[in-house]
Formats: C-alpha cells, sequence, structure tokens
C-alpha cells in the first residue's frame, strides 16, 4: 500500500473556471485563500508583505498545487509541503548554505547506510548564468536580473570553462526587483546542484524534504553538504528508509 501526502488533494482540486488574482494582493494570504477552496485548512503559514505586481491569471483546469506554487514562487518561498503531522507548511526559501545540519552520512566502520549506493551526475548542461525576465505590466518595462557563477573554485564558473553557458527563464511572476534578484540567484544554485545525485538504503531518522545534510564516501570522490529531495519509509519496523540527496555546489 502506497500512501501520499495531502498535496494530493490540492493537486487533484482544479479550477473550475478562470482564477484571476488582482495586482496588490497579499501573496500568502492569497495562498491560504486557495488552499481553502480545496476545503483543507492552510495549516503553518510564515506571513509575508509582499504582495502581487500584476494581474495573475490561471486558466480553467488549473491544479490548486500550480496555482499554490505558482504564488510562492513569485514571494521566494518554497513550494508548498507537509510535515509529519499532514500540515501544510507555507514557508520563506532559506538558502542552501544557510540551512541547518540535519544527518550526517559517512562510509566507515560507523556508516548508518548501507554501503551500496547510486549516484548520478550529469554536468553537461549545468549553466554559470541564469537570466530571469519578468512579466511587463502596462507601461512598465519588464524587469531583468542576471545571477552570474563567477567562483574560481567552482568547476562550472566562468573562469573554469572559460565561457558563458546561460539558462534563460521568460515571463517570471515577481514582486519587484529584489524578488527577482533572488529568484535568480536561487535558480542558479539550484542548476548547478541539481545534476548530482546519491541515493542511498539508511537506519530510518526524522528530517523533512528540503533539509540539509552532508554525505561523504572517500572511495567514490563525494563529500560536502548536501540537500534531501525525496524519501521512502517503509511499512516495516526493521525495513530502512531510501532517501535521495542533491548535492549543494558553492556558486
Amino acid at each position: 500500500m502506497d500512501l501520499l501526502d495531502k498535496l494530493a488533494i490540492l493537486d487533484q482540486a482544479v479550477t473550475p473556471t478562470m482564477l484571476s488574482i488582482p495586482a496588490g494582493t497579499n501573496l500568502t494570504d492569497a495562498v491560504t485563500a486557495v488552499i481553502e477552496m480545496s476545503g483543507e485548512p492552510a495549516g503553518a503559514v510564515n506571513p509575508s508583505d509582499q504582495t502581487t505586481r500584476t494581474d495573475t491569471t490561471w486558466e480553467p483546469g488549473t491544479t490548486l498545487l500550480r496555482v499554490v506554487n505558482d504564488l510562492l514562487e513569485s514571494a521566494n518561498y518554497f513550494s508548498l509541503w507537509c510535515d509529519g503531522w499532514g500540515r501544510y507548511q507555507i514557508t520563506p526559501y532559506v538558502d542552501t548554505k544557510s540551512r541547518p545540519i540535519v544527518a550526517e552520512w559517512e562510509e566507515g566502520e560507523n556508516a548508518t547506510f548501507t554501503p551500496d549506493f547510486d549516484h548520478l551526475e550529469d554536468i553537461y548542461t549545468v549553466p554559470n548564468r541564469v537570466i530571469c525576465v519578468s512579466q511587463a505590466t502596462g507601461d512598465e518595462e519588464a524587469l531583468v536580473s542576471v545571477a552570474e557563477n563567477t567562483n574560481p573554485q567552482s568547476p562550472y564558473s566562468f573562469q573554469a570553462r572559460g565561457r558563458w553557458i546561460d539558462h534563460v527563464e521568460e515571463n517570471v511572476e515577481t514582486t519587484g526587483q529584489t524578488a527577482l534578484n533572488d529568484y535568480a540567484a536561487r535558480r542558479l544554485q539550484e542548476l548547478s546542484s541539481a545534476m548530482s545525485t546519491v541515493t542511498i538504503t539508511h537506519l530510518y531518522r526524522p528530517f523533512n524534504l528540503n533539509d540539509a545534510a552532508t554525505f561523504a564516501s572517500h572511495r567514490a570522490g563525494i563529500t560536502g553538504r548536501h540537500v534531501i529531495t525525496k524519501y521512502s519509509i517503509p511499512w516495516s519496523e526493521t525495513g530502512l528508509t531510501t532517501t535521495t540527496l542533491r548535492k549543494v555546489v558553492e556558486v
């Protein structure tokens, strides 16, 4: 038997008609209202004073989860997630380098994970420059933000590669230049890290998605800070948890 968290409720509920949220609407208030459209309480909300910059519209048939995450993204919040008690969590994004470490996994005689693990890495498409362009509003031109990896210690930086590898995102919903700058920096960090993942099997320990952890396998040449992106807990007292970790690359 597979169990789903309560995000499935919002993923199965859609907007029956065109949904519009006017410019100047408080973003976390809007998220709360959309969640409550499903009949569920909004859960734990970290409120923001940011407001929508433009009138925002979703077509009929758009899932409520998509609407919620679009709004959260424009405020530079994490995507909606559920804690272990099934409560929706509306939380601001925290840079991967600033998150507290919740678990440390290292090979050796005291290791708490099995010796076999999967490691996937694909660096070909990792960008070193992210360009984000917002939607234009009436007489106002679109906002533009550029985030560049110029860290000489990074294997993906301009200095290391000798050329720009660009990733462009257009029509980004944002509340203003500061939020767009934060979003561009976030996307550069995410895209720089997304191509190196490790999947391990280990003894159960409590944590949440997006938590930070360290992983070290000297025989595989993998060390450093990672982010928990996926985990599966078995229905067995003696079963082992399977967790996927994404390496954090400094930019």
